[in-house]
């Protein structure tokens, strides 16, 4: 038969200054002061508050990097490394004691720093996301924002939210903000109105076209309403676009649109005419109205003196010959 041995393993005891770097971590680290007295009790009340530090901090703070680029994750994650330096020695009491004075100043220190990570949680973050927000609206347009000033005001803004630790440098960022926003939204308002201006432009020619002749009352309302209701739709679009690149595709739209309903028109008027020559209906092909302009129609009464006068005669005379034409009038000069 086979002697069962029997092993007997001798516990070595913790020695005392180590066991007091534990009540020490414990009352700088986790703020308590109320601990057991006994080895094993001091151990575990270690790792239980050990624990429950790292999931605050992944509760309060880790999470929220997802997606962000916020300052301080390379800190928060220093302190995370060293608990799970100590995980593995739960059950080894010295070693976990041994490494946990190792770790004691680096910590604490840690520990302060933790503070400037605290602080922009509680009272920065917002602040700090305005700045990420007008940094992603600018590069997001980086190509219309080419103005010397702009760019230097955005480098600065850069410059703070790419620092690793931008703590006392956030208070600059509503100034910076601010500044930029007011330079964005009135390039953005110029960029509005130009492009309503050609889209104005291509929505007129549309108009104008419904006045050719050869297109009867049915198709033109037809054509009219579709035309009006697109281009308010645009209109909207336009006022309401928050981007450059919104703007420039408007115009486009507007182009690819407009040439194509001037096909349509054409062919409609085409389409018209052969009905009408075939005699299978569709009734008469409008007669153009004309409108003989009398000389004192377009000879101004007053003299004109200066270039303003000059201009101001050409926008007239521009003015009443554009409302003939909107009427379906045919301008014939009058041969005096």
């Amino acid at each position: 038969t086979e002697v069962d041995k029997l092993l007997i393993k001798k516990r070595v005891r913790v020695d005392e200054r180590l066991m007091k770097t534990v009540r020490e971590v414990c009352k700088d680290l986790f703020n308590v002061v109320d601990l057991p007295p006994d080895e094993d009790g001091l151990v575990r009340e270690f790792l239980v508050r050990m624990e429950e530090k790292k999931q605050q901090i992944k509760t309060d703070y880790l999470r929220h990097y997802e997606g962000k680029k916020y300052p301080g994750e390379d800190l928060i994650m220093q302190g995370l490394t060293i608990f799970e330096e100590l995980e593995p020695y739960k059950q080894d009491h010295i070693t976990l004691v041994s490494k946990l004075k190792e770790y004691q100043d680096e910590l604490l220190d840690w520990d302060e720093d933790m503070k400037m990570v605290q602080g922009f949680f509680k009272n920065q973050r917002v602040i700090f996301d305005k700045g990420l927000d007008m940094l992603k609206r600018i590069e997001d347009n980086q190509s219309y924002l080419q103005e010397t000033e702009f760019l230097s005001k955005t480098a600065e803004l850069q410059a703070i939210i790419e620092d690793p630790a931008p703590y006392r440098k956030i208070i600059q960022i509503p100034d910076l903000t601010g500044w930029l926003d007011k330079q964005f939204e009135a390039s953005l308002t110029l960029k509005k109105e130009s492009s309503r201006t050609a889209v104005q432009k291509d929505h007129e020619q549309l108009r104008n076209a419904l006045t050719w002749y050869g297109l009867g009352d049915e198709a033109k309302e037809r054509f009219n309403q579709d035309i009006d209701h697109w281009y308010e739709a645009k209109y909207r679009y336009i006022d309401d676009s928050t981007g450059f690149e919104r703007l420039d595709a408007a115009i486009q739209q507007s182009v690819n649109y407009r040439d194509k309903r001037l096909r349509e028109i054409e062919t409609a008027i085409k389409a018209k005419q052969e009905a009408i020559t075939r005699g299978g209906g569709g009734g008469s092909i409008d007669e153009p109205r004309y409108h003989v302009l009398e000389l004192e129609e377009i000879v101004p009464m007053d003299d004109l003196r200066t270039e303003e006068d000059v201009d101001d005669y050409i926008n007239k005379l521009g003015t009443k010959l554009k409302k003939l034409i909107k009427e379906r009038k045919v301008i014939r000069f009058e041969r005096w």
